[in-house]
């Protein structure tokens, strides 16, 4: 019989592992600027931001769209539970939410997610929109083009 914990584990351990060689391989080309890679998840993908954000540090920012912690599953095992993460990243975070989020509510997922990030008050954002749970289209652009223009500097 399959164990859903382990098999969550693995996927996880591979997802992190592909992570890192993506990024191994950009340091290798001459057209990419590695020095300014940014994370950009949306919904699971956000989520995942809890653990590969405190696990890649050759990322210099965040961006984590209508994510947080999970609320409705029972706790993941210790070795990919974002919340022995989240306290571990400190680079730049900037995370979009509607505040009607039935996935994930904004008192029990995102919010505690926010607070429990490693990275200084300063240098982390929590956008929030007055919807459920995506962020209007043309919010999500400003507020994502601003945040990288102000991480990463603007494109030159």
């Amino acid at each position: 019989m399959w164990d859903h914990g382990y098999l969550q584990r693995d996927f996880t351990i591979m997802c992190a592992k592909d992570l890192s060689r993506s990024i191994d391989y950009l340091e290798i080309r001459t057209d990419i600027d590695a020095s300014k890679l940014a994370y950009y998840g949306i919904s699971w993908g956000a989520h995942m931001g809890g653990v590969l954000l405190g696990t890649e540090k050759r990322l210099k920012t965040g961006i984590l769209y209508v994510g947080g912690l999970w609320v409705y599953n029972p706790p993941q095992m210790a070795e990919i539970e974002p919340l022995n993460f989240l306290p571990r990243i400190t680079m730049p975070v900037l995370m979009l939410n509607g505040r009607y989020d039935s996935v994930n509510p904004y008192k029990l997922s995102q919010i505690p997610f926010h607070e429990l990030l490693g990275t200084p008050a300063k240098n982390k954002k929590h956008f929030v929109s007055n919807t459920s749970h995506f962020v209007p289209r043309e919010q999500l652009i400003k507020e994502t083009l601003a945040w990288l223009d102000e991480t990463l500097g603007p494109v030159q």
